[in-house]
């Protein structure tokens, strides 16, 4: 069972990174070979037009993980290609920003960091 489970607008804005090391030899040669042994990913979810209850429950679990410090788990959506996923994630900022818009109406975006 995951540990997060606010439902953002569905707008999946997923980075997938590789992190290659290249080394070029005087030759012109070159060493290439990847410092992890998969990818790492990363997403943002945009939450709009929530309420102060929705707000507060997202913000209070952020406040409970110390914000990047704690990893948990959630639940990847599902794609065209691919089902949902769960995975192991932290927040990507130490910080939780929020804009109220009107009396009890709120946007906020957050990003999740994939733990490997």
């Amino acid at each position: 069972m995951v540990d997060f489970t606010a439902v953002p607008d569905y707008t999946l804005d997923e980075d997938i990174k590789r992190n290659t090391l290249l080394a070029e030899g005087e030759n012109g040669a070159e060493a290439v070979r990847s410092k992890w042994s998969s990818s790492k990913s990363s997403w943002i979810l945009v939450f709009r037009n929530r309420t102060s209850v929705e707000m507060e429950a997202v913000r209070d679990f952020h406040a409970l993980k110390k914000g990047r410090l704690t990893a948990f788990t959630w639940n990847r959506p599902a794609t065209v290609s691919e089902a949902a996923i769960e995975k192991t994630v932290r927040f990507g900022e130490d910080n939780f920003k929020f804009q109220q818009n009107k009396y009890d109406n709120f946007d906020f975006d957050i990003k999740l960091i994939e733990v490997l």
